[in-house]
């Protein structure tokens, strides 16, 4: 069954494929993709406290904490289908400088708009087939 077109159901199917992968073990178990959880929503007095534990604005929705020859991680910004036909591919400012500050530090950082796309990313990088 698919979930209705939102990011959070778009990252919450991603995540069970990569859980999915791990219990099937196609993927090592120490490799892991971490939500940054910048995204949600908060009270003032909640994001006052996530900026003074280091939240940042920008940050990219998923790290893949896997280095490469090629790259230090790979950074996922993940948007809900549909935002790639938007002004900057819906992006803010701050998450379109974030993904070049992780590419200039040796990252991969993309912007996926589905689950689909990121796991077709996430693969790649991995020099895996899709499954």
């Amino acid at each position: 069954m698919r979930l209705a077109v939102s990011e959070f159901n778009e990252q919450k199917q991603l995540i069970k494929w990569w859980r999915d992968l791990k219990t099937i073990k196609k993927i090592p178990a120490h490799y892991h993709l971490i939500c940054t959880d910048t995204a949600a929503k908060r009270t003032k007095g909640q994001q006052s406290v996530y900026k003074a534990m280091g939240s940042e604005a920008g940050t990219p929705d998923l790290f893949l904490a896997v280095p490469k020859k090629f790259s230090s991680g790979l950074w996922i910004e993940l948007k809900k289908p549909g935002r790639e036909k938007e002004k900057d591919g819906g992006l803010t400012k701050e998450q379109s400088q974030r993904l070049q500050d992780m590419r200039e530090l040796n990252y991969e950082a993309v912007t996926c708009y589905s689950a689909i796309d990121a796991q077709i990313i996430i693969s790649s990088y991995l020099g895996m087939k899709l499954t």
